[in-house]
């Protein structure tokens, strides 16, 4: 009982098999496809390519421009363009422009 053997492999003997590295990147390029495609949209939908809604104006000009089918087309265009809308500042907001810098 002293004396046992632990058979412990010092040597190292056979190295273990090595694994196959293709499912690691499967998921690599998987997940890049997944980054270049949700960066492809994005930009394309930031930049009104696709998707999105029409802006204000652009509905209004469609619909303006269904409602004048026979009419003018200046009319339609005319329909599409709102006045710009100005909300008064109480006190007066003022800026200074040529200020230094060194405040």
């Amino acid at each position: 009982m002293a004396q046992e053997d632990l058979d412990l492999d010092v040597d190292g003997g056979e190295a273990p098999a090595k694994k196959s590295g293709s499912l690691k990147w499967i998921i690599i390029g998987v997940v890049g496809l997944l980054v270049v495609g949700g960066a492809t949209f994005a930009a394309l939908y930031f930049a009104g390519i696709i998707g999105g809604a029409d802006t204000p104006a652009e509905v209004a000009a469609a619909d303006g421009a269904k409602a004048d089918a026979g009419k003018d087309k200046d009319a339609a265009a005319a329909v599409a363009k709102a006045p710009p809308v100005y909300f008064p500042m109480e006190p007066p907001f003022v800026v200074n422009f040529g200020a230094d810098a060194d405040v």
